[in-house]
């Protein structure tokens, strides 16, 4: 008897790590194709374009936000679309001026420090809530932290997501941060890859205070978190195009998201699944306000 319980123990273990192994790699995974929604039966018989996406997110949440933009396009144009992911920020770069993908889903820090360089062209802007092509950092900490002003966090455990990222750089930018800061006045500065990671880290209290997306650190606040400061607004990420982008793909990849459906209501049918920072849909890319941003940046990057 002793025997069979130890063998089926056995056998219960060694499912339930084969079953965390499984989760822990689709979570992670970050191959290259997106699969194709039953939904779009006729899709295999149309040419594949491929839409990088920088490595904002985990890929699960990269998938699950951004995929039903690649959907809409399937549904409303000739082409199937998928989603190209990568590690790394700078891997997306290569991959759009390669011409590995027709357009790419960009940082706004990313875009301005190297558009001119690879010669990118930003098509489209994501609205916010107030219908406007911008966003914010934030500055967040625990909950429960007493840490209530931006003047405070001088010594502090710093969290950050990219160094690519504009939330990565922002606080130590004397032209877009008051009061700025130095690398040397916290007492440890830590990147991590995903925003969502940053925040997860102050919730565990591994670090004090963290900088991510101002959209990021909402969905968070019940979950114990809160916000000590803002940046002032900047233009959102873009979604980008390259020399190497047919002029016909660019073209349509912008007229079919500039022509969705009424997005006064989150809750329409066809942006409630969308990542939250394109649910109140796009407008024309307004090239002057990178080009005001490159220049702020001049001379700033990952240090």
């Amino acid at each position: 008897m002793k025997k069979l319980y130890f063998v089926l123990s056995a056998l219960f273990l060694l499912l339930t790590a084969a079953g965390t192994f499984w989760l822990y790699s689709f979570l992670l995974n970050i191959r290259s194709e997106s699969p194709l929604p039953a939904s779009f039966p006729s899709a295999e018989r149309k040419p594949t374009i491929y839409i990088g996406v920088v490595s904002r997110y985990s890929p699960y949440l990269i998938y699950e936000g951004y995929q039903p933009i690649m959907d809409y396009l399937s549904a409303h144009t000739g082409h199937r679309y998928e989603l190209r992911l990568s590690s790394r920020y700078e891997q997306t770069i290569k991959q759009l001026a390669n011409g590995e993908v027709a357009a790419a889903f960009l940082g706004s820090f990313l875009y301005a420090r190297y558009k001119n360089t690879y010669r990118l062209k930003a098509l489209l802007q994501p609205l916010n809530a107030a219908g406007q092509p911008l966003f914010r950092s934030v500055v967040i900490t625990a909950a429960d932290q007493p840490l209530q002003s931006i003047n405070q966090i001088k010594g502090k455990r710093l969290a950050l997501p990219s160094p690519l990222s504009f939330s990565g750089n922002w606080l130590f930018n004397p032209r877009l941060c008051s009061p700025v800061f130095r690398r040397t006045d916290f007492d440890s500065i830590r990147y991590f890859g995903h925003h969502n990671t940053v925040v997860y880290q102050i919730i565990k209290h591994n670090f004090d205070v963290g900088v991510v997306k101002e959209r990021v650190a909402r969905e968070f606040l019940p979950h114990g978190i809160k916000m000590i400061a803002r940046s002032k607004p900047f233009p959102s990420s873009p979604l980008v195009v390259s020399r190497h982008t047919p002029p016909a793909i660019a073209e349509e990849i912008r007229k079919t998201l500039l022509t969705l459906p009424a997005i006064e209501s989150q809750t329409s049918a066809t942006l409630t699944h969308w990542d939250r920072e394109f649910r109140f849909g796009f407008v024309p890319a307004r090239e002057a306000a990178f080009d005001s941003l490159a220049i702020s940046m001049q001379g700033l990057g990952a240090k």
